[in-house]
Order: C-alpha cells, then sequence, then structure tokens
C-alpha cells in the first residue's frame, strides 16, 4: 500500500507533490509512527516541520497536525525512545520541542529533560503555557524554580503573558512581583507585547522601562512588528520619528514591513 501511494505521487503535478507526500507519511505514522520517521529522515523531510491535514469525522472538519505529534500519540514510548537515540542537534531539539506542545504536564516536561540547552531555552515557554492551563500554582513555582539564564527569561514571558488576562487592572504590580533585572525585564516586554494590539502607547510606556539596553531595544522592535498589524500608517509612523530604535533596526523592520 506505501509503496504503492508513494509511487501515485509522482504521477502528480509537482506543487502538490511536497504536501500528498506529507499526507502519506503523516498516515503511516498512524499505524508505524517508527518506520514513518526513519522513511522521512532519510529521504530528506524535515520531519519537525512536516504537517498534514487531517479528518476528525464526518461533521468534526479537519485541520493541521504534525507529524510528530500523530506518531508520539500513536507510540509515546517508542517514539519518544527513538528521537532521544538520535544524535543531539537542533533537528533533534526541534522534533522533541514539537511534543513538548501536546499530552500532560509530565509528558511535557519529560520532553523539555531531553533537550540541549539551547532547546530547553526556545521550549521553555511552551512548557509555561501548558503548565498552566492545568494548575497556575505549579507553572509559577516551575519558573521560579528556574536557573538564570535564557530558559528562564522565556519562562517569565509566557507566564505573564498568559496573567495578563486575569489581571488587566494591576500590570503595575504584575510586573513588580518578578525582581529588578532580568526577569522583570522579561515581565516588562510581555506585558507590552500584549496591550499594543489594543493600547500602543501604554505598551510603549511598559516598554521604556525596560532596564537592559539590549532587552529594551528587543521590547520596541517587537512591539513595531505587533503594531503594523493593527495599524500600519501610526506604526510608520512612530518608527520612522523615534530615537528608541537605532538606525539600522529601523531599515530592517521597514524592509519587513515592505515585503509583508
Amino acid at each position: 500500500m506505501l509503496p504503492a501511494a508513494l509511487a501515485a505521487i509522482e504521477g502528480l503535478p509537482e506543487e502538490l507533490r511536497a504536501q500528498a507526500r506529507n499526507c502519506v507519511v503523516a498516515g503511516w505514522a498512524g499505524e508505524h509512527p517508527v518506520e514513518a520517521l526513519e522513511w522521512a529522515g532519510a529521504n530528506g523531510l524535515v520531519i519537525a516541520e512536516v504537517k498534514a491535514l487531517v479528518y476528525y469525522g464526518d461533521n468534526e472538519g479537519g485541520g493541521w497536525n504534525s507529524l510528530m505529534n500523530i506518531a508520539m500519540n500513536r507510540d509515546h514510548d517508542k517514539v519518544l525512545a527513538w528521537v532521544c537515540a538520535q544524535p543531539a542537534s537542533p533537528e533533534r531539539d526541534a522534533m522533541l520541542r514539537d511534543g513538548v506542545w501536546n499530552g500532560g504536564s509530565a509528558q511535557r516536561l519529560e520532553l523539555y529533560a531531553q533537550l540541549t540547552p539551547e532547546g530547553r531555552a526556545s521550549a521553555a515557554g511552551n512548557v509555561v503555557t501548558g503548565l498552566y492551563r492545568e494548575d497556575r500554582e505549579r507553572a509559577l513555582a516551575w519558573t521560579k524554580d528556574l536557573p538564570p539564564g535564557p530558559e528562564r527569561t522565556a519562562a517569565v514571558r509566557s507566564l505573564v503573558s498568559r496573567e495578563v488576562y486575569y489581571a488587566s487592572d494591576r500590570l503595575d504590580a504584575l510586573v513588580n512581583e518578578w525582581p529588578a533585572g532580568s526577569d522583570r525585564d522579561a515581565a516588562l516586554g510581555s506585558v507590552a507585547a500584549r496591550l499594543v494590539q489594543n493600547e500602543p502607547m501604554r505598551a510603549l510606556d511598559f516598554a521604556r522601562r525596560v532596564s537592559d539596553p539590549v532587552a529594551r531595544e528587543t521590547a520596541f522592535y517587537q512591539l513595531a512588528s505587533l503594531w503594523y498589524y493593527r495599524d500600519e500608517t501610526t506604526a510608520r509612523a512612530w518608527l520612522a520619528g523615534t530615537a528608541e530604535i537605532p538606525a539600522e533596526s529601523k531599515r530592517v523592520l521597514l524592509r519587513q514591513f515592505d515585503e509583508r
């Protein structure tokens, strides 16, 4: 069945082959997950980027699901063992990180522990988001237990981003719950990013309070990018007139705006 399906794909127009191949491999992963992953890797597919359209029932519609998620849902232990046996690399981190989005807290933390330090920094926010949905206090405790560094900063940003929804009337107090330095800077940047869609000027005030110059520039850069989607004209006007973003960063942002 599989060889026939793959052979049939070669007869499709070139622009349809990649997605058709993804769907076939995803269906294979639903039955034989490790074999499907091995084939995908051996045939040049970037496993963490493979997604396929799946249907949930006659009247329940469909949606996109990742190859890793399909494989882990089929046989979590076997797939995790296979991924962990791969050499440490950004690709391995990407496969593990995809699984961090799904499953319960125990599964997320298990996958997180297998990441490289660089991979953990990019996945910490995903872990916090998952923990927060189940137990806010556990998410807070987990974040505070992290050592200073990129992982903790990402976790604080994710946690505060969730908290903003429930503390819109006490944002200053929410920020001040974190110690001055990288934690508070992360909290300020997160609040600013949340406010920019509806209160861009107030968002700027929070961004201006970031103490670290590099983190502050990053906060302004992110605000400008988000603001553009809300109000392109005003975002461009602010960017053109502000001295809070260096000239080179302005040029990069304006080029990105022109390409959207």
